[in-house]
């Protein structure tokens, strides 16, 4: 059976890089902060050698500490979906990490 998330699952993701790239607008509500305060909050966990500029597939990652894959429900997928759950994760440790 499909999981009925998996369409809001998959806008979450697509937003969250948009959302921060100042190119989404109105996510306020599901993040819990402005797309600045979202950047700076990434940025605070930044780990050395992590820039914008090696933000990427080979670089590094928006990491979500609990799954977005594993929530249970709809109101877990929000809770999942907020900036605190985010964290900046080097793209081989988020591969190790996968949904665990």
């Amino acid at each position: 059976m499909k999981n009925p998330l998996t369409k809001e699952l998959r806008n979450i993701r697509k937003h969250t890089r948009r959302y921060i790239l100042g190119r989404a607008k109105n996510w306020y509500d599901i993040f819990g902060c402005n797309d600045f305060e979202m950047k700076n909050h990434i940025e605070s966990l930044f780990q050395s050698g992590m820039t914008w500029d090696n933000w990427g597939r080979t670089g590094w990652h928006i990491d979500h500490i609990e799954p977005l894959s594993k929530a249970s429900d709809r109101e877990d997928l929000y809770r999942r979906a907020h900036y605190t759950n985010l964290q900046p994760l080097w793209a081989t440790d988020n591969f190790k990490k996968s949904n665990k």
